[in-house]
């Protein structure tokens, strides 16, 4: 069985991708938590080393690979999506880790489904874990994004909450935040061509240093944050 594909609206691209949209991802740091209070990250520099390693060694990486997956099937089939989903779930190390994709997974899922009405569309997915990035990649093929559009609004919301994790812990000035918003993005705007080319053949789930920090956060006296 395949689903139909809605009227395309900008939208949608402007909304997903907004730090307000209510999917819960504003708990979740990615270890950022432990390796600023550890002195790991001590400055911007050092932050966008972290960035780098996420997006092309380790988990974001992943994540990307999976939203390409999504928009390599020609006809947005059922049976493979459950399969895909089957596949990331078993690929996740860090318990942190994957309970932050499927908590917001989860609840993008619910309120994507009740802001566009397309409860009868994705039904099916009911009652299995939803992984944010294939929730995100599924409902932007649905809604007609094309898959650099939704790439760049996957880079772009990470990185987002990432900064503004920084800024909040660090602390640092939303000034200062928004300038290593703006490099960062605009680097990796550049490799969005690399990164559409990612496939399963990319796949690892070596990614020791993410995996070490969400361990660590897990064990902390004191924290703020879920990851």
């Amino acid at each position: 069985m395949t689903i139909n594909i809605k009227k395309k609206s900008i939208f949608y691209s402007l909304n997903t991708v907004n730090s307000n949209y209510p999917v819960g991802s504003f708990v979740y740091r990615h270890g950022l938590e432990y390796l600023i209070e550890n002195n790991i990250i001590v400055n911007k520099e050092t932050l966008e080393n972290y960035i780098d390693y996420l997006f092309f060694y380790s988990h974001f990486k992943q994540d990307i690979i999976f939203i390409n997956q999504i928009y390599k099937m020609k006809s947005t089939n059922k049976i493979k999506i459950i399969k895909l989903l089957d596949l990331y779930l078993s690929l996740n190390c860090s318990e942190e880790l994957i309970t932050e994709s499927l908590n917001t997974g989860s609840s993008f899922y619910k309120i994507t489904n009740k802001i566009y009405n397309l409860k009868n569309i994705t039904s099916f997915l009911k009652n299995h874990e939803k992984p944010y990035c294939i929730m995100y990649a599924l409902f932007s093929k649905i809604l007609k994004q094309n898959h650099e559009e939704t790439l760049k609004g996957f880079v772009y919301a990470t990185l987002n909450n990432l900064v503004s994790n920084y800024v909040k812990i660090k602390p640092a000035g939303q000034e200062e935040g928004q300038i290593i918003l703006k490099k960062i993005f605009l680097k990796f705007e550049k490799k969005i061509s690399l990164m559409k080319r990612w496939s399963l053949h990319n796949l690892s789930t070596f990614s020791l240093y993410a995996d070490i920090a969400s361990f660590k956060h897990e064990q902390m006296y004191t924290r703020i944050y879920q990851s």
